[in-house]
């Protein structure tokens, strides 16, 4: 029990780990938010958007609260990757710092995306004019489309790492290129969003994988 304690509050630990814990906060806010979109088309009045922020605000605070972490995590995460990469890369590789930027703009489009969450819960809390609650609502509508060129270039560049050094099986370098390829040839939502999510997941798990048996 020591020893498994001292193996997950290691720094060396944090990092990956810090991974699996922003995509498990990141699930989790997703089911707090209850599908917004999926409670209201965007061509109906404006008044039942003002309803929906209404009836879901106290939700929406705690979607807001889960995201903030699970952006925290995703940093942390995309700190220790970009500097694994690169010393696997042998010190040196500018797709080291592809990934690295990937993963910060990711975050920094997360970040946006919530502050109309927050202005939404607020609006449902203390009332606003439906055209204000259905502005909200467009601006945060199909809003998973600006994630797309960000998560391409930290899945990507993860990628062609894993591809060129071995760091970890060829099959995940070459799916993670297909995803990559998809989200910059379509652009698109959540199609993208939720596939290089689970496989930046898959990733965090095998380098926590990795410093367990290390530290064994």
């Amino acid at each position: 029990m020591h020893n498994l304690w001292k193996w997950a509050w290691s720094w060396d630990t944090f990092g990956p780990l810090a991974g699996v814990l922003s995509v498990v906060l990141g699930i989790g806010s997703y089911l707090a938010e209850g599908c917004l979109h999926c409670l209201v088309a965007i061509n109906d009045p404006p008044e039942a958007f003002a309803q929906i922020y209404g009836a879901q605000w106290s939700r929406l605070r705690l979607t807001v609260y889960l995201v903030l972490l699970s952006i925290f995590f995703f940093v942390v995460f995309t700190s220790y990757l970009g500097d694994y990469l690169r010393k696997a890369a042998g010190g040196v590789g500018w797709l080291a710092s592809v990934a690295y930027g990937g993963g910060i703009l990711t975050a920094a489009v997360s970040l946006l995306w919530v502050s109309f969450i927050i202005a939404g819960a607020t609006v449902g809390e203390y009332g606003a004019s439906p055209e204000v609650a259905r502005t909200l609502f467009i601006l945060t509508y199909n809003f998973d489309y600006l994630s797309a060129p960000p998560l391409a270039a930290i899945v990507g560049a993860t990628s062609v790492v894993i591809l060129r050094t071995g760091l970890w099986p060829r099959w995940l370098g070459w799916v993670g290129l297909l995803i990559a390829a998809f989200a910059l040839a379509l652009i698109t939502g959540g199609v993208t969003t939720v596939p290089a999510i689970l496989w930046l997941l898959l990733v965090s798990i095998l380098m926590v994988s990795k410093q367990l048996r290390a530290q064994a």
